[in-house]
């Protein structure tokens, strides 16, 4: 009598898309050594693929969301809002530039945050009474 397959173990299957671990992942991934010839750049369609994989849905829905959420920074840098996006991170524009075409150029200060915190179980002090 042949043996079934064996199953995936848990270690091997991906985590669920959108979790925290996924996205670990993906910044992970992104981590790797760049081939011979890379831009070194973040291309909207880079940025697409990426959101794809961490997340999933449709390339199209997911394209339109990434380009509207772009779209969005650009106009909140335009106004001069400051950014605070946990898992980004803090930013503001320090210089702004206007030149005579009518476009702009900032210097844009950002600080990233380090390892997300994971908070921990704190154990009771004394025991709960009925």
């Amino acid at each position: 009598m042949a043996k079934s397959p064996a199953k995936p173990s848990d270690a091997t299957k991906p985590p669920p898309a959108g979790s925290a671990a996924a996205v670990d992942q993906s910044v992970e991934a992104g981590n790797e050594a760049k081939p011979e010839g890379a831009s070194g750049q973040l291309r909207v369609k880079d940025l697409v693929d990426l959101v794809l994989k961490s997340v999933g849905g449709k390339p199209k829905d997911v394209r339109e969301i990434v380009l509207a959420t772009l779209v969005e920074l650009g106009a909140a840098l335009d106004r001069g809002d400051g950014l605070n996006l946990p898992d980004f991170g803090k930013g503001r524009v320090a210089r702004r530039n206007e030149e005579a075409d009518g476009s702009s150029s900032f210097v844009i200060k950002l600080k990233r945050g380090g390892v997300p915190k994971v908070k921990e179980e704190k154990e009771a002090l004394a025991e709960a009474r009925e």
